[in-house]
């Protein structure tokens, strides 16, 4: 059975802020993938890495305090 994956914890950022980090972080989700080759989403681990990312660069403004929010 597949481990469950979190949302990261994080305290919420401004709007100039989060226009640098959104792009930070879709860059990096590109990066990752084409330096595996996609290999990083085959596993489970990558996936939920990959998901992580896309939630900070989706909830910047807002952040996120609880430990348990499943995505």
């Amino acid at each position: 059975m597949a481990d469950k994956c979190y949302a990261p914890m994080f305290a919420p950022n401004n709007v100039f802020a989060c226009i640098f980090l959104r792009l930070f972080y879709l860059l990096l989700v590109v990066m990752l993938i084409v330096a595996t080759l996609g290999l990083i989403l085959l596993f489970e681990s990558g996936r939920c890495l990959i998901k992580q990312y896309l939630y900070r660069a989706q909830h910047c403004t807002e952040g996120n305090r609880e430990p348990n929010v499943p995505i």
